[in-house]
C-alpha cells in the first residue's frame, strides 16, 4: 500500500509551478525533478504544502520535540533583498567563506539558526537546502 498523500505526478507539478514562479528564467520540468527530488518527495509525503507560492515545511524529525523550543515546522521567506544580503554577508571574504555565506542564507530563508540548520536530520535539511536555492 503506497503511503504519499500527494502523487507523483502532482508534486512534480507542484514543484515545478513553484520553482519557476520564483525563478527568473523558466526551466524545465526534467532539470527541476533532478534537482528537487528530495522536496518532490517531501511533497508527496504531505510534508511540504506551497501555499500562494510560499512553502511550509513539516520536518520529519522535529528538533526537541518534547523540549521548550521544539521545532517542527518552518515557514519559508520568499526573498532575500538587496539590504538583507549585505547585513548576512557582513565581515565576509564571499571569495573565501561562500559556505557560511549561504548558511547565513538559509538561516535567514527558513527563520531559524544556524545553529538548529545543524540540528536537522539528512532528509530535513536536504529539503531546507533546495528550497532555499530556489531564492538564492
Amino acid at each position: 500500500m503506497n503511503k504519499d498523500k500527494v502523487s507523483e505526478e502532482v508534486a512534480i507539478s507542484e514543484i515545478v509551478e513553484f520553482v519557476n514562479h520564483h525563478s527568473v528564467v523558466p526551466r524545465g520540468e526534467e532539470e527541476i525533478k533532478e534537482e528537487y527530488q528530495v522536496s518532490i518527495l517531501a511533497v508527496q509525503k504531505g510534508l511540504l504544502v506551497i501555499n500562494d507560492n510560499v512553502p511550509v515545511y513539516t520536518l520529519k524529525e522535529p528538533i526537541n520535540p518534547d523540549g521548550e523550543f521544539a521545532l517542527s515546522k518552518i515557514e519559508f521567506k520568499t526573498r532575500i533583498r538587496p539590504n538583507e544580503h549585505s547585513r548576512l554577508s557582513k565581515g565576509l571574504n564571499l571569495q573565501k567563506e561562500s559556505f557560511e555565506y549561504s548558511l547565513r542564507c538559509l538561516a535567514f530563508l527558513s527563520q531559524i539558526s544556524q545553529g538548529e540548520l545543524n540540528k536537522l536530520s539528512k532528509f530535513d535539511y536536504t529539503v531546507v537546502q533546495q528550497l532555499g536555492t530556489v531564492f538564492m
